[in-house]
């Protein structure tokens, strides 16, 4: 990433771009895509640090859920997301 992982429109991106994948992922689909309430409690204290907790503590181990048969494909997101 050129810029920082704490930039509003970086996180957009990364998640639209993973919610596409989900969504067309046959053993998911639209009812799995991950929401937008990983994201809503934002304090004054919200930084990257903040940002890199909701990927490694939650966004990562669902993934590893969902993709619990395909380890390129967890390694391949999260490396997007953890940058």
């Amino acid at each position: 990433m050129a810029n920082s992982l704490w930039d509003d429109c970086e996180i957009i991106k990364q998640m639209s771009d993973l919610n596409k994948v989900i969504e067309q992922d046959s053993n998911l689909g639209k009812g799995f895509r991950i929401g937008h309430s990983y994201f809503c409690n934002l304090s004054e204290n919200a930084d990257e640090n903040w940002y890199r907790n909701v990927i490694k503590y939650e966004i990562i181990p669902l993934l590893e859920e969902y993709w619990f048969d395909n380890d390129d494909e967890v390694k391949k997101h999260k490396s997007n997301l953890q940058g």
